[in-house]
Order: structure tokens, then C-alpha cells, then sequence
């Protein structure tokens, strides 16, 4: 008789018991909870089962989860250890140190990591009082990942969003590779009456999106808000192209809802040549370095200005199709993320002339961003 067919008849099976599947000498056979509940491993005698005289080594298969969770529970919350877990739940140390290790890759465990503020409180202090900020959030940097630091940031700025954010109001959201970090850490936030806005045009050459309908759409879920997209691109040939389009009924009613946002959230553009703008057809590498070489540092939504801050012109500022920069300077809250040290002179910039009033930045940029402004300081 195969082992499979004995395994029933063992005195312990009288009652319904959990089975998990096993493999001896070949064949399928199931072992019952009474046996690998106890361990990692249990030696039951074969001689009862298959009549010969080994012993036959049932490997440990999986846990029920009221167990798993008793483990987790006792670990991370009563912080016993491994060792007393293991005896109280009869268990191998190693089966304890195994169900441990995978509940973060099943998921029934997350870790929050939360480092003392330290001197990045100073700079936020320093930096609210230098320009006169509503709020500024900066970021210590553990890891030179950019990445890795946008998404420290962002979570500071879901956090932000959430507690200014009442019903009623109309969120203008830019687009960008920075933007789009903030929308992943976005935390669920429901209002009444809301609505999401793209400030600045969705698309770039030959009509390719660039994301901004997924960054609208993330932020329109989270807030439980309608969604407003600027699908048109972000720079157009002309600036009679431009005035033309804004003329349209459909986008129209987007440029009204620009118009009546109280909140805007964008990222800040810099003048290297991979920036966005360049590198998503915007504007061509020539007319790029044009603008550097007559003085603008930086942009926001595609508006660019110089180092006072000032949108000069251009020729370029009138073919974008978005929100104007003194429109900006009127909004309640402006919400700038920036995480590179090399914006720092842009952000000096548009800190100066008014187009943010809340910041979230990281440390090394908080850190260039006050050596920029006592630089500018002396020279006066």
C-alpha cells in the first residue's frame, strides 16, 4: 500500500485537520497540521505508515496566518524574541526568523522610517525668515539619490496639501518629472466641490502626451476632485498661435478654471540642457541657449525669467500656453518642490519676486539656496 493510502488511517486524522502537501519517496502524500505545527521539522516513525523502518523528515510548507499574525504581532509590537516566540507558539527559532522576514514581502508589515530633523530645522527657520515664507519643508539627504530624495520630499508635500486643502477650492498642478514624484506620494484626502487643473499644456511635438493627464488624473483621485486637462502643447509657434487658441470655447473654460485656482503646485525648471522643457521639444537646444545667454535662470510651467525675477521679453514666454507668471503671484498658496542645487540661483530668483510662498526642497539645496542669498547680500 502507498504511503498516501496509510496516511489516513494514523490514529491523530480521526478529526478534520488543515493539510498541507508533501512529497515521500515519489508520491504525493499530506501531512496534517498536528504534525507541522509544532516545527520547522518533525521525524514521525514511517514503520506506522509505510512499514519500513526509517523516519521520514516532513519539511515545514506554510503557517495558517492567525499564527503568522500572532508572530508578527509579538515581535514587532510586544518585542519578544525570536526565541521566546518560538516556544510559546511551538515553533523552531528558524520557522520564527522565516515568518518574520517574509511578512514584509507579503505585505502584512511596513516600515516608516523617521530621522531626527537636526540642523535641516535650522535651514527651514533660516529660510522662511529670509523671504518671508508662508511654510518651508526641508529634506535631510541620507542617500545622493534623486529619486530617492524626491520621494522623501514628496511625502512632506502630501502631507501639506492635505492640511490646506478645503472643499471648494481648485488645485492648478504643472506637469514635469518632479511633479510627477509628487503625485505618487500623494496621501488620500477627499473634499467636496474640488477641482484639479493642469496649469500649463500637456503636450510637446507631434502631440505626444507627457504625462500630465496620469499627474491630473493621481491628483483628481486623491483629492476626489474633477479633472481639468490642458491638452494642448505646452509651446506653440507664435504668440498670435497662442492667442488664438486661448480664444477656443473648450479650452477656454481650463484657462478660466486657471484663472480662479487658489492653489498652485509646481516644480522649477532650470536652464541645463536636459531640462524638461528641452528635452520634451519644448524649445529647440538654440533657442534654449538664447535664453541663458540674455540672462533668464530658470521657469515655472514653461514661463521663463531672469535673474530679478522678471519675465523680460522674450519672443518666448508668449508662445507658451499656460498660466502667466504674475497670475501666479496671486494665487493664496504657490507651492514650489525643487531637489537639485543647481536650481538654487533660480529659486533665489523667483523667491525674490514672489512666486512661491511655500517650499519643499531637500538640504543640499537649502543649503545652496542660503549661500546664494548672502552672496547677493555682499555684492550689495
Amino acid at each position: 500500500m502507498s504511503a498516501s493510502g496509510l496516511l489516513p488511517e494514523h490514529s491523530l486524522l480521526r478529526n478534520p485537520v488543515i493539510w498541507i502537501i508533501l512529497k515521500l519517496q515519489g508520491e504525493t502524500t499530506r501531512a496534517p497540521r498536528q504534525y507541522w505545527n509544532k516545527g520547522d521539522s518533525r521525524r514521525i516513525s514511517a514503520r506506522k505508515r509505510t512499514g519500513r523502518g526509517k523516519s521520514v523528515k516532513y519539511k515545514y510548507m506554510g503557517k495558517d496566518k492567525e499564527q503568522i499574525f500572532r508572530v508578527i504581532k509579538k515581535h514587532y509590537l510586544m518585542r519578544m524574541s525570536q526565541k521566546d516566540i518560538a516556544r510559546s507558539e511551538g515553533l523552531s527559532t528558524a520557522t520564527v526568523s522565516r515568518i518574520i522576514a517574509g511578512a514584509v514581502d507579503k505585505g502584512y508589515v511596513e516600515f516608516t522610517l523617521k530621522f531626527p530633523g537636526g540642523n535641516v530645522v535650522e535651514m527651514e527657520h533660516k529660510i522662511q525668515e529670509l523671504f518671508g515664507l508662508k511654510f518651508v519643508s526641508v529634506t535631510k539627504v541620507d542617500l545622493d539619490d534623486l529619486d530617492i530624495i524626491l520621494r522623501d520630499i514628496s511625502i512632506c508635500v502630501g502631507d501639506y496639501l492635505n492640511y490646506i486643502v478645503r472643499d471648494g477650492d481648485i488645485l492648478g498642478v504643472a506637469w514635469g518629472y518632479t511633479m510627477s514624484k509628487v503625485a505618487n506620494g500623494l496621501k488620500p484626502h477627499n473634499i467636496k466641490d474640488g477641482k484639479i487643473v493642469g496649469i500649463n499644456g500637456g503636450l510637446i511635438q507631434n502631440n505626444t502626451s507627457i504625462g500630465a493627464e496620469d499627474i491630473i488624473e493621481k491628483f483628481s483621485r486623491n483629492f476626489n476632485a474633477a479633472g481639468y486637462r490642458l491638452m494642448v502643447p505646452v509651446s506653440v509657434d507664435s504668440a498670435e498661435a497662442a492667442r488664438m487658441l486661448k480664444k477656443d470655447s473648450h479650452l477656454k473654460q481650463v484657462f478660466d478654471l486657471i484663472h480662479q485656482a487658489n492653489i498652485v503646485v509646481f516644480g522649477l525648471g532650470g536652464m541645463a540642457l536636459d531640462s524638461t522643457m528641452v528635452r520634451y521639444g519644448g524649445f529647440t537646444e538654440s533657442e534654449f541657449e538664447k535664453l541663458k545667454s540674455d540672462g533668464y535662470v530658470g521657469d515655472i510651467g514653461g514661463r521663463f525669467f531672469r535673474e530679478d525675477g522678471s519675465p523680460g521679453d522674450n519672443g518666448f514666454n508668449e508662445r507658451i500656453m499656460g498660466i502667466e507668471l504674475e497670475e501666479i503671484k496671486q494665487k493664496d498658496y504657490r507651492i514650489a518642490v525643487v531637489a537639485s542645487e543647481t536650481k538654487a540661483e533660480a529659486l533665489y530668483a523667483a523667491l525674490k519676486n514672489g512666486y512661491i510662498t511655500s517650499l519643499f526642497l531637500d538640504e543640499k539645496t537649502a543649503r545652496r539656496l542660503i549661500e546664494v542669498e548672502y552672496s547677493c547680500r555682499e555684492e550689495k
